[in-house]
């Protein structure tokens, strides 16, 4: 529920995002992911505010391969401890929900919908 909440609130304010669920052998979890563009510049943008902010050097994103080019999304789990935190550690297989109704499961790097 914490992820959908979170994910709503940002599309609100004109974000993009998405829900992620992955389970490992123990646990389930989701956690929202937001849009920050499709170029790693733009990325490194926001990396960088995240690194001054936070004092933290690690910042982290999953790159999906889309018709428009990639697309970098920002990890927004409460579990880390900043934006672009340490990922849930799955069990290599996740899947990603879009507002739109979309749905994409990643397995070890491939991904099919």
């Amino acid at each position: 529920d914490f992820a959908i909440t979170l994910a709503a609130m940002m599309e609100a304010v004109g974000g993009s995002a998405r829900v992620v669920t992955a389970k490992n052998s123990t646990a389930g979890h989701a956690y929202p992911e937001l849009y920050i563009g499709n170029s790693s510049e733009q990325f490194e943008v926001a990396a960088a505010y995240i690194r001054h902010r936070y004092h933290v050097t690690d910042v982290g994103c999953h790159i999906t391969d889309g018709e428009d080019g990639p697309g970098y999304w920002l990890n927004l789990d409460w579990w880390s401890r900043h934006p672009g935190g340490r990922f849930f550690a799955d069990d290599g297989e996740r899947v990603t929900y879009y507002p739109d109704g979309r749905w994409e499961r990643i397995v070890r790097g491939t991904s099919s919908q």
